[in-house]
């Protein structure tokens, strides 16, 4: 788990996307086995390698196993994560909940993490984030840090073409620092037929006790992204999703370039085998938990598939 890159609603794919695109038939549930790989790679040379296998009952609940690698220079350090896992998805509510253990270069800690989203009407869901992980850069492995996060997650259709998504919460840092947090996603739909849209991002954070040693933490950071993404289905077995967005990020008053771009392949959302691939890079210093000089950059890969029997 790495979810504290990634809001419970996500920038790219079918996340920028409004409530009236999104919403789609349910799946009846069956029992299924799913695995995977992520991977990344920065421009402080700071490699993750982190494979993992779940089995899911019909009933939602289910096992996960994980596997991480990290690397940088001459270190490394390795891990492993045993957690259980509920899934429920219904025309009202949807819920995703992990509980277990992870051990990192001999730190044992209980993580998890819980993603519910509640929908109040055709134009309206309100939700909840939370999650506990370790901090996965070299000092915070090294030091068995931890943190916990919570954040309140609103996603509002104001008009046809225009959706407002706002996520607002808190992390806490094992090491006494606390990041505050507020996120915003405009998206305004061009054309849905061909699957183009157009989106605005911001975000804006501050850290209590800033410039810690184990990860980046400035005492205040602003971005604003204009971006553009395209959806579509190639075939009826394959849609495609490219988005790309490039804005300005503020660190302690000094601006900089940011940008970043991704390119996705994945099944329909109502196939029975759900399967997706994809590869991402950016130049933004958010991305990251590592302490980092200027010109940082971010490139993530991930591979799973889920096949019901």
């Amino acid at each position: 788990m790495s979810g504290y890159k990634n809001a419970f609603w996500l920038w790219c794919g079918a996340g920028l996307l409004p409530l009236a695109a999104t919403a789609q038939g349910l799946v009846a549930p069956l029992p299924a086995v799913s695995a995977g790989v992520d991977v990344s790679n920065d421009s402080d040379g700071f490699r993750v390698f982190k494979p993992w296998t779940q089995y899911e009952a019909a009933s939602g609940w289910g096992l996960r196993a994980g596997w991480q690698r990290y690397s940088m220079d001459d270190w490394s350090a390795t891990g492993r994560s045993l957690l259980l896992t509920h899934r429920r998805d219904t025309a009202q509510y949807n819920w995703m909940a992990q509980l277990g253990a992870n051990t990192t270069a001999g730190h044992t800690q209980a993580v998890g993490s819980l993603d519910a989203m509640h929908r109040l009407g055709d134009t309206t869901s309100l939700g909840v984030s939370l999650e506990r992980n370790v901090v996965d850069s070299r000092r915070g492995i090294d030091a068995g840090l931890n943190y916990n996060a919570a954040m309140l997650v609103l996603d509002q259709q104001l008009h046809p073409r225009l959706s407002l998504g706002v996520a607002a919460g808190s992390t806490w840092f094992s090491n006494d620092n606390r990041r505050d947090i507020l996120r915003t996603r405009w998206t305004f739909t061009l054309d849905e037929d061909r699957g183009w849209y157009a989106y605005v991002k911001t975000r804006n954070y501050r850290n209590s006790d800033p410039y810690r040693p184990e990860y980046f933490s400035p005492a205040r950071l602003h971005d604003a992204s204009l971006g553009l993404l395209w959806r579509t289905a190639l075939t009826d077995k394959v849609v495609i999703s490219a988005h790309v967005d490039s804005g300005r990020q503020v660190i302690d008053g000094e601006g900089q370039a940011a940008w970043s771009a991704g390119l996705y392949l994945s099944s329909p959302r109502r196939a029975a085998v759900q399967w997706k691939v994809g590869l991402e890079s950016s130049q933004d210093h958010a991305s990251a938990l590592q302490a980092s000089a200027g010109g940082y950059r971010y490139t993530s890969a991930v591979a799973q598939v889920r096949l019901p029997f």
